[in-house]
């Protein structure tokens, strides 16, 4: 049971984003679907760049935990949107590669993000 719930989500996203497109339409459960999409304020492949997913090459940068939590909130809470309503993802630019083989980016300065 475990891997089915684990799967889910998965399928969910490899459905909504079409980054798999043999993800078989009745696999998941769609009921909210159009509710709780990937919405419409950043794209699917700024999503796709700015956390280390490479669609063509259907793999994933490792280690993504490492920056989600703490170091992500600190870089991307200084762009909120003017509407309050989540992060201004135009404004950054940062695309997170694998700590492990590039060290901790998001501390090196690295990254460009815009300013007004």
């Amino acid at each position: 049971m475990e891997g089915i719930i684990q799967m889910l989500p998965q399928q969910h996203f490899n459905n909504e984003t079409g980054y798999y497109e043999e993800t078989h339409h009745k696999e998941w459960n769609h009921i909210d679907e159009k509710k709780y999409g990937i919405g419409r304020v950043r794209s699917v492949e700024k999503f796709l760049d700015t956390f280390g997913i490479h669609f063509a090459e259907k793999t994933a940068e490792a280690n993504l935990c490492r920056f989600v939590g703490a170091p992500m909130h600190y870089m991307f809470t200084k762009y909120i949107r003017s509407d309050k309503m989540g992060i201004d993802y135009d404004l950054i630019h940062y695309q997170f590669k694998d700590p492990a083989v590039y060290g901790e980016t998001w501390n090196e300065g690295t990254h460009e993000v815009e300013t007004f």
